[in-house]
């Protein structure tokens, strides 16, 4: 049928007679032709139709007047028409075979000659002009070109006849399309482009300027277009999913943005966005656009003649429905759309039965390419006759780059639809496989040879492959080749390897830096089968070359090989797996081989008449030498060196006649003055060309290249100790000195540097990496400055890794030491938007610009002194090594490479020799070197590169003479000791005495304090220490005592020292002109470690851990009591107030509690007794730290607790409240804090790395932040944000800061009284160092600084040389934690005396949660750090192996259990911290003794369960993060355990409190479920099953039965009220169960639900006549009592018949008059397959609360409903909120709608301009009413898509699902409803569809004469096997009374089958729905049985219909 609308025309269009043409509706009529329509096309003028492949056409009335005429055929006798396309006035028309004809004004028809012998697929006319696309993928245009329609160029004038637009070649179309005056094509993977006319903006190009060549409309990158069509001056797209774009003319309203405007880019109809639209047409002002899904068209745009077919003579701009009849529907399917001038037309295909009515893809609309089918066809026929058709095949695919380039798209998910200059959209492993296929037939594959080789590579010289004009995808066949080469055969895979080669190098930049970009996103089996390929045929070149054959065209051959091998090594960074020595390429070296032998034979033959053949061979070697050298990449280190040597000895050997006219070439050198001699040197007129000789003066000895080393050696040192200062040495590396501008200095650097290195000598300089990437001109990055300054690199990379907030508290700008980085840098501020800017300019100067005028000249000179500019052939690694040396010493490789004169390595003094080389220090061994070779370094390829000759010297006198060492010839004279001893002994005065050049770094050990430094108010002078006092400046004193300071503390009145375990303490003067006091000491015995001093009081710790204090003066300190049993490792005092710490963790405070200091909760007062903290108990603590009248506390993992006085901000809280309990400072968390530090009101903390942040009082600058302002929140002191701060200590009013690396101490805040120490009395807001004498670095080193009232204080320590500078952190001020270390001492103790002591460690340490919880911290990475409620910070790996070593002793572990069994939890805890050891337990009852585990699991749960809800949720949390294995053990265990208390329940004695502990491990087992069902796939619910619930509930139901069976005889013998208690028991047991519903499986679930006692039974009464009526009428008035009974329905025409058929026959009628559209009570999906509450109810709501009822009777009496609710019904019943993917299942086209809104981009949106106003079921709805008109973007359509989907499954049926909810659990037990997941509570209530008839006839049982091989049986079930789908239902239907399969399967259905007594062949089988019972008559035939069965089933059910 074809439909049509719109202007006038021929009635039928002769189609059909005009009386027959049928008017629907609207102007719309209907035609049936006689002969189906195939294709059709409407123009201006013109109306073509094809029907039985013939054409006709009808020509149309003109614009004013005139009538249509009719319909002619025109005459194509021969050719078989299959497409036709109509333009203003003409056609074209396309043939079967791609002939083409075309259709002039005059409807004559003639064949397109030029076109003839090219096979075209598609045709497409606009107004004037015509294209054409062949089958290898080719675009043909003739007509006219006024607007660069055709797509030739600018300038290009019409054409008649066809002409190929060459820049297309290539690109694998799919489609064509004209319009007026513009075009388009449409390639297979999307991309769109266009040329012509563009005023409006039909292009889609942002512009309205016109196009004359094919132009990518951008805009629709990405976006899956699948087709095009154009109008008069508008086009439209549709995209996969069915997305329609519009742009151009909008004048009409043709583009449906509900707008008049043109459009100059793709614009998303948003009225279609989330249908499905089919197709789409344009007209010349109109839209024509199709769902196929609902069988709409609809319209816009120009409609004055009718042509939108809704009624209206309008134009519209919002689509609007086609008013189709709508008897259409059912009989019909619309086929195709088409719109012309002012008509529309669409086909209409009839529906057959059950034939799919989609239409199959036209195959032969779309270019050839290649694929499995093509190819297996290829192979089965190439021996055939089709051979020749064959060979045709594969030239018109692999000639054409189109074809391959359409071929093997990567079509899964759609990828290949992101084809773009980063995705090159092809599936590799299909081409492989294909690729392989082909490669098997020879035959074949010689062809595609030949055809690639022929015709394909030659034509990709035309492709216009500039990606800036084109598709990327004319790159493909760039990919694909290599794959191909990659199986042909080795002599044809060369051939055609170096002509694609070639290719690849004729690319322009664009298009290879796209093919680049592809080369590094391959797979890495392509990737490195493309090296593979390239550097294998490279080896064959440079193998062949070296076989001494002469071969011009082999080097030509390996320079394009090498070019392509040398882009491809550039992009495999990209490809892990891909490593430079992939490219490596060893025939390198044979090369080289050969090469050095003919020169060698030319040496030795230099008269011999050959000579001049060797001279060519050998220049024949050497150029393939000098063109590797452009190729560093294929040669490996060693090939390297040796072409760099290769190239010096050329050097000299030409440079050798020019240097004899110059100056001599000798260096003369005076070892004192090495560096003045040289620079005299480099200054006269020397060739830096020739090799250097270097002579001593006053010295013999011929320079064989030991003296030149030597020389390099000593000038190293020298230049490091030049009082010039060029270079400067930061972290042992050697850079330059920026602050020395003499240019002509550092020229003479890089001259003697190059010199150096061309010489083959080394240079004792370190310098970092980074210096030969610039010698390299390679680029600097973040990681170079690592290396040189690692502090700096790592505060720049915290940087780029800090949140936006710490950034911001930097307050850096784009300055660097006062330089600006950029223009106007002071005042731009460094965020997190442009940080990576900064950091990048930050390196650019420290490397770059800083040191531009020092490295420009010395790069200069470099290059002077070494000539030979090869050196670039190095990495920069390889280039240092050949500078410097190897940084390997394999001293074993010195010994391999040594040769022996006069003795052999058996002798005993060589045995000697080495041994007591291999003893020495490493030192010492680099001694040896330089002692024999001149330099301590390594030459590049390791020491076995060195000469080692060992010359036994055997004198009378040897024991007198030391080793004597020839350097230039590396020989070492060894006289023959008499004993080793004296070997040795002389060996190493040997070369002790021989000069160490270079730097040696000593390294640090601190021994004791040796000195103190103070400054500050005036004080008794050396404060009585007995020592004299320095004054080295004005500022600082300095005293040495005699006795070491082990610690000391200043307060407010008075300071107190720690000297040899005793305590000294100084009284200061009160007031400015009183006096101090003396140093006294108290009479104290205690050995003491640690003193604190506060205002006016001090306390004391001794090595004991007890702690003393003064209460009236300072001379009188009494034990505190109180703590006298407990171990103290940390004290300190705040003005009035003093804590400490014990062992285990716990906090104690007494004092003065004014502002909360003691942190004992509100309205505490003070305390002169120590209390308890218990809010921090299982806090692992680091440190406390007290101030004025505030205090805080550190734990190990950086969180910080403070509390007290915040008048000025102190605590860090960002307020000004105080606190009176620990508080964390969240604003701390994640910073790595590691100290903290309290003043009077203000607080300072230092994290890892050296950052420093202050907070609290600024009054006096004590902050450091410029400022004099208080800060309320932690900010960083950014003055020493890039130096490594290793302590800071607050002093009342300042700061002190010590940065140990440097060893300057910074001061600031208040300094009136001298305090700061920088010689000002002024307080001070910025860091400034204090004025140390710089001697003090040389000897000391700082180790504490102290700060007290108005007094600094700095500890001195001797410097002396030891192996180690790290310091090991002082373990007794640490809580005691677990450690291997540990663990391995108690195992080794657990037997000895020891034994004891082992006992208390183990219960310290496992009787305090503190101290689990601070051990197994994940320290790797600083991890632990980031604890947080989302992060444990717990190392899982070292738990579990710390808990398996304790398990391996039963002592030890015994204790442990003894210990933790007793020990109390955390319920509240202060930190998340504190929860780890609830993380941890678990895992150590795992490795427990099965009786002990019991025990401590029971504990373990009750302590869980008693956690608050904060916690518990935190806990849930780390749970869901713990490593797969640790959840599964933790489900394990307590499911075990569970499982047990089962087990035990079931067969030991009444024990009430078994249950009460099952239920706390079922509890917690419950909520570890909860956590895998949302974070671990791989935990499924299986893992958390107890079958033994079934043994449970067997046992009940046994009891149950037996109490009910034998009541009189339990009576009788007295056992009744025993067994009532044991059913009551387990009874309470299962209830207490089925809250934890994880442990149940689905069978136990509904055997708990079918035994649950039901209290009363509740008659339902209906007629049967009123079913619906009557049963809402009774249900309103029932009470819950009665609906919670057991349901019984009787009906009231015999209201005594009772039976379960009853109620089953009442719930399948009565849902299926629910279900019925009349009942108005749900509204359907589309497909009409599931149903769902209306949002706009016909029905009361009370109606929806008895249908809920209803449903919960279902579900309470075991009931099977079929009402097919989305899961999300039962999701809501549940409280699980429904997601995207429940409303898929509902609205599967809609929800994938919403799911593409979640893949859309920024420009897509743009695009679409859609907001939160969404239609649903016929209304606007505001999804964000709080936000009216907000539009969705990239960053919110998540927000946009959640908010949808709860508004459709939620808010919009929220009254009605309320109703219906709460009716539902009146009809049940809501107790029981929460059992079931949601996809079960579906299964109980609606049944499923798994219908397994073959367990039906299993589990069938027969009675009476019936038997499985009855005769009867046998035919039965042969016939049950013929019934359809459907009648097999129906007979589950009649066997059961339901129709849908019970929820545990089919095995539930237990059918017997017996006779049916006194039956005849008359009787239908009848059926006992109750019992499952099919009563059957004896048939004697099976066609009777099989009629009397179908006839049985198909009698109508329900009395009240008969």
């Amino acid at each position: 049928m074809l439909c049509y609308w719109g202007a006038q025309i021929r009635e039928g269009f002769g189609l059909t007679q005009p009386d027959k043409v049928k008017h629907v509706n609207d102007g719309i009529r209907c035609v049936f032709p006689t002969s189906e329509i195939q294709d059709m096309s409407a123009g201006r003028y013109l109306v073509g139709f094809i029907r039985n492949e013939k054409v006709s056409v009808l020509r149309l009335r003109g614009d004013n007047s005139g009538h249509d005429d009719k319909l002619k055929p025109l005459n194509l006798k021969k050719d078989r028409i299959k497409t036709i396309a109509c333009g203003e006035s003409s056609g074209v028309v396309l043939a079967h075979g791609g002939k083409v004809f075309i259709i002039n004004k005059s409807t004559l028809c003639t064949p397109l000659k030029d076109l003839v012998n090219r096979h075209v697929i598609q045709v497409a006319c606009g107004d004037q002009h015509s294209m054409a696309l062949t089958q290898e993928g080719r675009v043909f245009v003739w007509g006219e070109n006024s607007h660069g329609q055709l797509g030739l160029g600018e300038g290009g004038s019409g054409s008649q006849t066809p002409q190929h637009v060459q820049c297309l070649d290539g690109v694998p179309l799919a489609q064509i399309s004209a319009g007026g005056d513009h075009s388009f094509v449409l390639s297979l993977s999307g991309v769109v482009f266009g040329w012509g006319k563009n005023s409006s903006g039909q292009l889609g190009l942002g512009d309205t300027t016109d196009r004359h060549v094919p132009t990518v409309v951008r805009s629709l990158n990405g976006k899956k277009t699948q087709y095009i069509s154009c109008g008069g001056e508008h086009t439209a797209t549709l995209s996969k999913g069915g997305t329609v774009f519009t742009f151009g003319s909008g004048v009409f309203g043709q583009l449906g943005h509900n707008s008049f405007k043109d459009e100059h880019l793709p614009r998303v109809v948003a009225e279609f966005w989330s249908s499905e639209v089919s197709q789409v047409t344009c007209g010349r002002h109109h839209t024509l656009v199709l769902v196929a899904s609902s069988k709409r068209i609809y319209s816009f745009g120009c409609g004055t003649q009718g042509q939108l077919g809704n009624g209206q003579m309008i134009n519209q701009s919002v689509p609007s429905p086609v008013h189709l009849p709508a008897e259409l529907n059912d009989k019909y399917t619309i086929g195709k759309l088409f719109a012309g001038e002012n008509h529309s037309f669409a086909l209409f295909y009839k529906v057959p039965g059950n034939k799919s009515t989609k239409p199959k893809s036209n195959q032969s609309g779309r270019i050839v390419t290649l694929d499995d089918k093509m190819i297996d066809q290829w192979v089965s026929e190439c021996n055939s006759k089709s051979w020749k058709a064959i060979k045709n095949k594969i030239y018109k695919v692999f000639s054409s780059a189109a074809s391959l380039n359409g071929s093997f798209l990567k079509t899964s998910c759609d990828e290949h639809y992101e084809t773009s200059a980063e995705v090159s959209g092809l599936d590799f492993e299909l081409a492989k496989k294909t690729f392989s296929k082909l490669s098997v037939d020879e035959r074949i594959m010689s062809k595609v040879v030949k055809t690639v080789h022929g015709t394909l590579l030659p034509s990709l010289e035309t492709l216009s492959v500039d990606p800036s004009l084109v598709s990327v995808e004319v790159l493909r066949v760039y990919l694909l080749l290599p794959e191909l080469i990659s199986v042909c055969q080795e002599q044809h895979g060369a051939e055609l390897l170096e002509a694609f080669a070639s290719k690849i190098l004729q690319l322009k930049f664009d298009a290879l830096k796209v093919l680049e970009t592809y080369w590094s996103k391959l797979p890495d089996d392509c990737f490195k089968g493309l090296v593979k390929l390239f550097r294998t045929e490279s080896a064959k070149l440079i193998g062949s070359i070296a076989c001494d054959k002469i071969n011009r065209d082999s080097p030509r051959r390996l320079q394009k090989c090498m070019q392509v091998l040398q882009m491809i090594y550039k992009v495999c960074s990209s490809h892990n797996d891909i490593t430079s020595r992939d490219f490596i390429i060893h025939n390198i070296n044979d090369l080289l081989d050969m090469l050095q032998v003919t020169l060698e034979d030319i040496a030795s033959c230099f008269l011999f008449d050959n000579i001049s053949e060797m001279v060519v061979l050998r220049d024949h070697f050497a150029k393939t030498i000098e063109m590797l050298v452009n190729f560093p990449f294929v040669a490996d280190t060693a090939s390297k060196r040796r072409i760099f040597k290769y190239l010096q000895d050329k050097h000299w050997s030409q440079d050798l006649q020019l240097t004899l006219n110059l100056t001599g070439s000798t260096l003369h050198i005076n070892r004192n003055l090495i560096l003045k001699d040289t620079l005299q040197y480099l200054r006269q007129d020397h060739s830096f060309h020739q090799r250097l000789e270097v002579k001593f003066v006053g010295e013999d000895g011929i320079d064989g290249g030991g003296l030149s080393a030597e020389f390099f050696s000593l000038l190293s040192q020298s230049l490091l100790t030049w009082e010039k200062k060029l270079l400067k040495v930061e972290n042992s590396l050697v850079w330059f000195n920026s602050e020395h501008t003499c240019k002509e200095d550092f020229y003479y650097l890089g001259v003697v540097c190059g010199m150096a290195l061309f010489n083959h000598c080394y240079m004792n300089l370190e310098f970092p990496l980074v210096l030969f990437k610039k010698l390299l001109d390679l680029s600097i990055t973040l990681s170079d400055l690592e290396e040189i300054s690692p502090v700096e690199a790592r505060s720049l990379r915290n940087l780029l890794e800090e949140e936006k907030e710490v950034v911001e508290m930097l307050f850096l700008d784009f300055r660097i030491k006062g330089q600006e980085l950029i223009p106007n840098g002071a005042q731009i501020p460094v965020t997190t938007v442009n940080r990576q800017k900064y950091v990048d300019l930050y390196v650019d100067f420290i490397f770059n610009k800083s040191v531009k005028n020092q490295f420009e000249p010395f790069s200069a000179g470099f290059s002077e002194g070494c000539p030979v500019k090869a050196w670039n052939i190095f990495h920069p690694e390889e280039l240092r090594e050949v500078f410097s040396g190897s940084p390997e010493y394999e001293w074993e490789d010195l010994q391999k490479c040594a040769t022996y004169e006069h003795c052999s390595p058996s002798d005993e003094l060589i045995k000697n020799f080495w041994t007591v080389f291999f003893e020495l220090s490493e030192e010492n061994k680099k001694k040896f070197l330089i002692f024999m070779y001149g330099t301590g370094r390594v030459p590049a390829g390791g020491l076995l590169k060195l000469k080692l000759k060992i010359v036994l010297l055997n004198k009378t006198d040897s024991d007198d003479h030391l080793p004597e060492a020839q350097t230039c010839f590396g020989k070492l004279l060894l006289p023959k000791y008499s004993d080793i001893n004296t070997l040795r002994n002389k060996l190493i005065h040997a070369i002790s005495f021989c000069e160490v050049f270079g730097r040696g770094c000593a390294l640090l050990r601190l021994v004791s304090v040796k000195m103190l430094c103070y400054w500050g108010a005036q004080v008794r002078e050396g404060f009585g220490l007995p020592d004299k006092v320095q004054h080295v400046n004005d500022v600082v004193r300095c005293v040495c005592p005699k006795s070491e300071i082990q610690d000391m503390s200043a307060g407010k009145c008075f300071v107190g020292f720690i000297r040899n375990g005793k305590v000294s303490v100084l009284r200061l003067r009160g007031e400015p002109n009183g006096h101090d006091g003396k140093l006294k000491n108290p009479p104290l015995k205690n050995n003491f470690r640690l003193i604190d001093c506060g205002e006016s009081g001090a306390v004391l710790l001794t090595h004991g851990g007890n702690v003393f204090t003064n209460f009236e003066s300072p001379l009188e300190y009494k034990p505190l009591k109180d703590l006298v049993n407990r171990h103290v490792i940390q004290i300190t005092c705040g003005d009035q107030h003093s804590m400490a710490l014990t062992q285990e963790g716990r906090v104690f405070v007494w004092g003065e509690n004014s502002h909360g200091q003691l942190g004992l909760g509100e309205g505490g007062s003070g305390s002169q007794t120590p209390q308890h903290v218990q809010c921090l108990d299982g806090v692992p603590l680091a440190q406390i730290s007290a101030g004025g009248d505030h205090s805080f506390v550190l734990s190990l993992s950086g969180v910080v607790f403070g509390w007290g006085k915040n008048s000025s901000g102190q605590l860090g809280l960002g307020d000004t409240t105080d606190r009176h309990v620990p508080t964390v400072v969240k604003s701390l968390n994640g910073k790595k804090t590691q100290f903290i530090s309290c003043g009077g009101e203000h607080t300072a903390t230092l994290s890892k790395g050296g950052t420093v942040f202050t907070f609290g009082s600024g009054v006096f600058g004590q902050l450091g932040h410029n400022s004099f302002k208080d800060e309320h929140l932690p900010r960083v002191v950014a003055e020493f944000w890039s130096s490594e701060v290793s302590q800071v200590t607050c002093g009342r009013h300042h700061t002190l800061v010590l940065v140990a690396s440097s060893k300057r101490i910074y001061s600031f805040g208040c300094g009136t009284q001298g305090q700061l120490g920088n010689g000002q009395m002024t307080n001070q807001s910025v860091p400034s160092p204090v004025h140390l004498p710089a001697e003090f670095n040389d000897e000391y080193t700082i180790g504490k600084v102290i700060a007290g009232e108005n007094h600094s204080f700095a500890l001195f320590y001797k410097v002396h040389v030891n192996n180690s500078t790290n310091l090991e952190p002082n373990q007794s001020r640490r809580i005691v934690t677990l450690d291997d270390k540990m663990i391995d001492q108690w195992v080794s103790e657990c037997n000895s005396n020891a034994w004891k002591t082992t006992q208390k460690k183990i219960s310290k340490v496992f009787s305090s949660a503190a101290c689990l919880n601070g051990s197994f911290l994940k320290a790797s990475c600083d991890e632990h750090y980031q604890t947080s409620a989302e992060f444990c910070g717990l190392d899982f790996a070292l738990v579990k192996k710390s808990f398996a070593k304790l398990a391996g002793n039963e002592r030890v572990m015994s204790k442990v259990v003894e210990t933790v069994g007793s020990a109390p939890l955390p319920a509240s805890p202060a930190s998340v911290e504190a929860l780890r050891v609830y993380l941890l337990l678990p895992e150590l009852v795992r490795v427990c003794q099965r009786p002990h585990r019991a025990k401590l699991l029971e504990a373990l749960a009750s302590n869980i369960l008693q956690l608050n809800s904060d916690a518990l949720k935190v806990l849930e949390t780390y749970w869901s993060k713990l490593p797969d294995d640790c959840l599964k053990g933790l489900v394990k265990l307590f499911r075990k355990e569970t499982s047990k208390s089962i087990g035990r329940i079931a067969v030991d004695d009444i024990n009430w409190n078994a249950p009460i502990r099952l239920e706390q491990l079922a509890q917690v087992l419950q909520m570890v479920y909860k956590v895998c069902c949302n974070a671990h796939n791989k935990i499924t619910k299986r893992h958390f099953i107890i079958n033994e619930i079934n043994d449970l509930l067997d046992t009940l139901q046994s009891i149950t039965e037996d109490l009910n069976n034998n009541l009189w005889l339990h009576n009788w013998n007295g056992n009744l009220q025993a067994l009532r208690d044991l059913e009551n028991y387990y009874d309470q047991t299962l209830k207490k169960l089925k809250s934890f519903p994880c442990i149940f499986n689905l069978e136990a679930k509904c055997r708990f639900m079918k035994n649950t006692l039901r209290l009363c039974r509740y008659d339902l009464v209906l007629r049967r006549t009123a079913l619906l009526d009557d049963c809402f009428s009774v249900l309103k008035k029932a009470t819950d009592q009665h609906l919670k009974g057991w349901l019984a329905v009787l009906y009231a025409e015999d209201v005594t018949y009772r039976s379960d058929v009853n109620k089953r026959d009442f719930f399948l009628n009565v849902i299926k008059e629910l279900r019925e559209p009349d009942s108005q009570f749900f509204t359907y999906n589309d497909n009409e397959t599931m149903i769902w509450f209306p949002t706009q109810p016909s029905v009361e709501k009370e109606k929806y609360l008895m249908l809920g009822i209803l449903c919960g009777l279902a579900f309470n009496n075991n009931c099977v409903v079929h009402l097919p609710f989305p899961l999300a019904l039962f999701k809501k019943l549940l409280n699980v909120k429904p997601t995207l993917q429940d409303l898929k299942e509902f609205e599967p086209g809609f929800g994938q709608s919403l799911e593409h809104v979640l893949k859309y981009s920024d420009d897509v949106f743009e695009e679409m301009e859609m907001t939160f106003m969404v239609t649903w079921d016929g209304r606007e709805v505001e999804l964000d009413p709080s936000n009216p008109g907000n539009i969705v973007t990239n960053s919110n359509k998540t927000e946009f898509v959640d908010k949808y989907v709860d508004y459709i499954l939620n808010k919009s049926v929220e009254e009605v699902f309320e109703e219906f909810k709460t009716g539902f659990f009146k009809g049940c037990e809501r107790d029981l409803v929460v059992m079931f997941e949601p996809e079960e509570l579906r299964g109980v209530l609606v049944g499923n569809e798994d219908y397994d008839w073959d367990v039906l006839k299993q589990n069938t049982t027969y009675e009476g004469l019936l038997y499985a091989e009855h005769s009867t049986v046998i035919s039965f079930w042969q016939v049950f096997e013929e019934l359809t789908s459907n009648q097999k239902k129906t007979f589950l239907l009649f066997l059961t009374g339901f129709e849908r399969v019970p929820i545990l399967g089919m095995s539930q259905v237990k059918m017997r089958v017996r006779e049916l007594l006194n039956s005849t062949e008359e009787h239908l089988p009848q059926a006992l729905t109750c019992h499952a019972l099919l009563e059957l008559p004896i048939y004697q035939s099976r066609a009777t049985l099989k009629e009397k069965l179908i006839e049985a089933l198909n009698h109508r059910r329900g009395f009240w219909e008969e």
